[in-house]
């Protein structure tokens, strides 16, 4: 494949609906795939790319059959498109939200589709993207998540038990200890290759979107376009009273830790209306204004990804001292 790709990949919570809606959507001379055009992949080969967190986070890793039929498929379709260069941007491509343990079988099944693709790569300090993350999953109407992780979160609990914060500390097995940006950073570039990749904080585009976008013009190549104007996308809800059900988070955590066998999964594939009946009893609120991380909370999240956080900053050329990284 000829082709020119660019590949946005994430994080999530970094302004990506932001550069998707205000500024992918207008660069000259550029194919673009992702939201706000999500249309543009359905019915193609690149919803498997769309879907990938889901797809490489299998217990068994894909084999090289199931590989080659879907890059031959997104091949396929990419070689269709009249424009020479093509920019794919979607959040989810770095991995599962909060577990980020499967970016390497992300990176390397990325390139053994787009072998010579240049890797754009968002993050954000982590106590400020744990945060936000928690309250976009809080407040999303309509959204029901139980993850076996963080269970029953999504009804009432709060960002304690959301990032299993119990006796003064983090336990071993909370989603704080799944943010090393510079582990992810150097999954991306061992195999694209140091030039191919590009690694931006977040901080740096909210304090100065030019600047931000005059680094990402310069690697990519691409016709520099700068928007006029500047709308708060994707905000949190401002209502922030949430009603949950103490009785489904209960039921979730029972469920959840259930050892795993026919019986477990038959319960989490055929539960669906015994959590909506749950649901609708004995509803509560919740202000999740206070969900917030504590001064020693903060404090311990930047201690723990200090050295890092100051190794991610000299691979990548970038002071994210003066963002508070470390």
């Amino acid at each position: 494949m000829n082709k020119k790709t660019i590949l946005h990949i994430g994080l999530p919570k970094t302004a990506t609906t932001l550069l998707q809606e205000m500024v992918f959507v207008n660069i000259k001379d550029v194919f673009y795939i992702g939201l706000p055009k999500i249309n543009e992949i359905k019915d193609t080969p690149l919803i498997y790319i769309n879907e990938l967190n889901k797809i490489t986070s299998k217990k068994n890793s894909m084999d090289k059959k199931e590989i080659a039929t879907i890059k031959n498929q997104a091949k396929a379709y990419l070689e269709q498109v009249k424009s020479e260069i093509i920019l794919f941007s979607n959040e989810t491509l770095c991995g599962q939200i909060t577990s980020f343990s499967n970016t390497q079988e992300n990176a390397i099944f990325l390139k053994e589709i787009f072998e010579n693709s240049k890797i754009v790569f968002t993050i954000r300090k982590q106590s400020d993207w744990a945060e936000s993350i928690y309250n976009q999953i809080m407040t999303k109407h309509n959204k029901y998540i139980i993850n076996e992780k963080f269970l029953g979160y999504r009804h009432g609990s709060s960002i304690n038990k959301f990032f299993n914060y119990k006796n003064d500390e983090f336990a071993k097995n909370s989603a704080i200890y799944n943010l090393n940006w510079l582990s992810m950073a150097k999954d991306y570039i061992e195999t694209f290759g140091k030039e191919n990749v590009l690694v931006l904080p977040y901080e740096l585009l909210k304090g100065n979107l030019n600047d931000f976008l005059n680094r990402f013009y310069e690697f990519t190549g691409l016709e520099p376009y700068f928007p006029e104007e500047i709308k708060n996308v994707n905000k949190r809800i401002d209502n922030k009273l949430i009603k949950y059900s103490p009785i489904l988070s209960a039921y979730s955590e029972l469920t959840q830790n259930l050892p795993n066998s026919w019986v477990k999964n038959f319960i989490l594939k055929n539960d669906r209306g015994i959590k909506k009946f749950l649901l609708k009893n004995n509803l509560r609120e919740l202000d999740i204004s206070k969900e917030l991380f504590t001064a020693n909370q903060k404090e311990f999240i930047r201690d723990y990804y200090q050295e890092s956080n100051k190794q991610l900053s000299e691979l990548i050329g970038f002071d994210l001292e003066q963002y508070g990284y470390y």
